[in-house]
């Protein structure tokens, strides 16, 4: 079907514009059988159709999500340049940090929500921190945690601070 008449048919739905021969409205047609199933005319045929959209959108969801992010995240920030050298670090902390802030909290007798809050704000700040003040500051840890090396600075009488990889006139 053509996206000109795949909009004339739905013309609240969302289509990618990627491969104007197939649009991506599994999601609405999916939601649209999942309201119906008490509807008992429709309910087998729904229950089927509604299983397989739900695969069909799952699986194309993600795609979707990622063209996305290659169309509108291709500015270069100090977000993203602090983000992108954390990420590692981040990853290799977070299951640590993760299990031992959960072994103490899932002992409080606290609401669930509550003790999921606790463990995830509480994790991310001590791995932030961790991150921040000891694997971004010392350059062995930044080697062990995947990142590159900062070079040192070399004062010299007379002359300006410069880099250790600068030539020295």
């Amino acid at each position: 079907m053509p996206i000109a008449e795949a909009r004339r048919l739905c013309p609240n739905a969302i289509f990618l514009e990627g491969d104007p021969d197939r649009p991506l409205i599994t999601g609405a047609v999916y939601v649209f059988l999942d309201a119906n199933d008490a509807n008992p005319a429709i309910a087998p045929l729904g229950n089927v159709l509604s299983g397989l959209l739900y695969v069909l959108s799952a699986c194309t969801f993600l795609p979707a999500f990622l063209g996305f992010g290659m169309q509108h995240l291709t500015k270069n920030t100090p977000f993203l340049k602090y983000a992108s050298e954390a990420v590692m670090g981040f990853y290799i902390l977070h299951q640590t940090v993760l299990l031992i802030v959960g072994y103490f909290v899932v002992q409080w007798v606290i609401p669930d929500f509550a003790k999921w809050t606790i463990i995830f704000v509480s994790s991310f700040i001590v791995i932030m921190a961790i991150y921040e003040y000891l694997v971004r500051r010392v350059n062995i840890l930044r080697v062990l945690f995947g990142m590159k090396s900062v070079p040192k600075a070399v004062t010299m009488p007379g002359k300006e601070t410069v880099l250790a990889r600068e030539k020295i006139r």
